[in-house]
């Protein structure tokens, strides 16, 4: 069955450049904002009328957040990709082989972020 049902509730769509803005953003608007990604589990909980935020805003476009660096230690940004983590020379250089998550939202990043180090031949 094809879901054709709308969002009905209105909002303003914020799209940051840097981590500077969307922080600046969600300083302003606090608890009436929400951040998306690819915002699916959000459009979800917003189509049954179980999220109502006034503004979305979408980080899915900050580049910084894609990064993988090492400074005492690995540190991945937030949107890292299965490919980037399998790919990356940082972890090929340091000859890491095992992750640990120091902070990730419990209930939903922390399982898909060990499958994915897990898929990239990491934490096995």
């Amino acid at each position: 069955m094809i879901n054709t049902r709308i969002l009905f509730q209105s909002f303003e769509y914020l799209d940051p450049k840097t981590t500077q803005e969307a922080i600046q953003l969600l300083g302003k608007y606090g608890e009436r904002a929400k951040v998306i990604a690819g915002g699916t589990d959000l459009i979800v909980q917003m189509k049954l009328e179980r999220s109502h935020p006034h503004y979305l805003i979408d980080i899915g476009k900050i580049e910084t957040l894609r990064d993988i660096s090492y400074n005492r230690g690995v540190r991945f940004g937030c949107l890292t990709s299965f490919f980037q983590i399998q790919e990356s020379q940082v972890i090929k250089e340091h000859h890491l082989n095992r992750v640990v998550v120091a902070a990730c939202t419990p209930k939903t990043h922390e399982p898909l972020f060990q499958e994915t180090l897990t898929n990239a031949g990491i934490n096995k």
